[in-house]
């Protein structure tokens, strides 16, 4: 074949709407439903970032991974960062000639060239082969991009999306630029300089925030963990420290089951229950407690009396390993 046929069927009849976020993941589902797929690897590519994101957080159970290819969250890409100038201004009605003056035009400005049938269908031609527009109109194409934009597509929580993912991403540098941009003219080239800068930011941010979850299970993973059961009083002991709880809702619901302690090579320390990290102060075992300490803290009384009453059964202590008390915090309760 020299070209694209000139009748090359659509693989559907474009719909009117339904190109947000919400209904592209639902339809996505429709489609495992109607082949009796129950779970998958979700890949997608460019745009296709919010809608795996979107599946992961609505639909989990179907989900078995996700592959993100240079697929970022665009959700606040484009209102917060100015644009720089693009490649599709330059081109031209002698890239259009043909299927393959277009494809060469691609190689040229966007350093890709895209497979023939994929060309095909997203082009329309005419019966010599030229070029004549694309195969999407118009109002699907500002649907989509305003499908993936906030508020409409809020940005990525990705905390909340617990499947495995991988993120495969090419960003841009600044010896680099982008392909297109030794064809701009000294003009664009100006406004192009001054706005990369932002465009390289956006897209350190959204990487940066696509591993970041990561990172913490990874710490986790290295971290120390022990299990204390959470006393009617909101205190637990680790360390021949005593933790004493915030009466947070999720503290109280955690009294009298067990909780877990998370010790970090870097000394840092987390108690938390059900997957919530839970605040707390640390009070010191080691230390003496007197009477007036007692008397100071009414609150406190009672479980000072107790400590105290064990200090003095077993009198002065020695103790090792790491030292909680000299762990300083500016705030009263704290977590992490």
């Amino acid at each position: 074949m020299d070209g694209c046929p000139s009748s090359q069927p659509l693989p559907s009849s474009p719909p009117r709407t339904g190109y947000d976020v919400e209904t592209r993941a639902a339809d996505d589902i429709k489609v495992l439903d109607a082949l009796g797929i129950n779970k998958a690897v979700f890949v997608g590519h460019s745009i296709a970032g919010s809608e795996l994101s979107k599946i992961a957080v609505k639909y989990p159970s179907y989900v078995d991974k996700l592959v993100y290819l240079d697929a970022s969250d665009l959700s606040e890409r484009f209102d917060r960062f100015p644009e720089v100038p693009g490649p599709f201004t330059l081109f031209t009605d002698a890239d259009g000639k043909s299927l393959f003056t277009l494809q060469a035009a691609y190689v040229r400005l966007l350093a890709t060239r895209e497979p023939i049938p994929a060309t095909c269908l997203a082009f329309a031609f005419d019966k010599d082969g030229r070029v004549t527009g694309t195969s999407t109109p118009e109002s699907i194409e500002t649907q989509l991009a305003a499908g993936v934009r906030a508020p409409a597509n809020p940005p990525t929580n990705w905390a909340d999306i617990r499947q495995p993912r991988l993120g495969i991403f090419a960003p841009p540098t600044v010896e680099s630029k982008l392909p297109w941009y030794p064809y701009l003219s000294p003009t664009d080239q100006a406004l192009f300089d001054e706005r990369f800068p932002f465009y390289l930011q956006w897209f350190s941010n959204v990487i940066s925030l696509f591993g970041e979850e990561h990172r913490d299970d990874l710490e986790d993973a290295f971290a120390w963990k022990e299990q204390r059961r959470l006393s009617q009083a909101l205190t637990l002991q680790y360390d021949k420290v005593i933790f004493i709880l915030e009466p947070s809702e999720p503290a109280k619901a955690a009294i009298g089951r067990y909780v877990t302690v998370f010790d970090y090579p870097d000394g840092r320390l987390s108690i938390r229950h059900n997957g919530v990290e839970l605040a707390y102060r640390t009070f010191d075992k080691v230390r003496q407690v007197d009477q007036g300490a007692i008397a100071d803290n009414k609150h406190l009384g009672a479980v000072l009396a107790v400590i105290r009453d064990e200090q003095l059964r077993h009198g002065p202590q020695r103790r090792s390993g790491p030292r909680r008390r000299d762990q300083r915090d500016a705030r009263l309760f704290k977590v992490g």
